[in-house]
């Protein structure tokens, strides 16, 4: 582990390592940034505060405002989650919880592979998105479980469903619905169509 920061202090009494200002920590392709870092030798724990960004080998790029972290940072939990994922699809959550290196668990969770557009300074809602209360990513499935989840067309509701999956980015192809279709014509009207593979 490579830690670099502006000024970095040792608490011998307790343990501690504070890492304060520019905090840059890298392990093996692993590549953690923030605003603060405290290292608990003891217990072998990392909590991090303030513009929290977490790259990996993968291209998923993690953001939060805090996190705490263990076993290597390949577990711990993550407030305030936001993820770009390495296809540039959109992961928010109140809260996150890394339980390894292949599983995260969000809670109050929001999912888009739409581009966020402004207008008058403020983010739109995107054309399609799914917000469930719990969400599953699991790599070695190749799979992005959903329950309890709403999908949004331009921010109005459309479709519940107790239990939805689709593929992670990056996942070999598999059967599943394809990105929603929609079109205004004068001869048909309104038309909305969801492709299936």
């Amino acid at each position: 582990v490579l830690v670099e920061a502006s000024r970095v202090d040792y608490d011998q009494t307790e343990s501690l390592v504070i890492a304060t200002g520019n905090v840059e920590v890298t392990q093996g392709d692993t590549i953690l940034l923030a605003d603060a870092l405290i290292y608990d030798q003891k217990r072998d724990e990392v909590w991090v505060k303030g513009n929290v960004s977490m790259l990996e080998p993968s291209g998923h790029v993690y953001f939060a405002d805090e996190a705490q972290l263990k076993d290597n940072m390949k577990a711990g939990i993550i407030q305030q989650f936001k993820a770009r994922l390495s296809d540039d699809s959109l992961f928010a959550a109140a809260q996150a919880k890394r339980v390894d290196e292949n599983t995260v668990e969000l809670r109050k969770a929001v999912y888009s592979p739409c581009k966020v557009c402004m207008s008058k300074g403020k983010p739109e809602s995107p054309q399609w998105q799914l917000k469930a209360d719990e969400v599953t990513i699991a790599r070695d499935d190749q799979k992005v479980y959903y329950h309890d989840a709403m999908m949004e067309v331009y921010g109005v509701p459309v479709i519940y469903t107790p239990y939805f999956s689709h593929p992670t980015p990056g996942a070999d192809n598999q059967s599943s619905l394809l990105m929603p279709e929609y079109a205004h014509t004068d001869n048909l009207g309104s038309v909305y169509k969801i492709p299936y593979y």
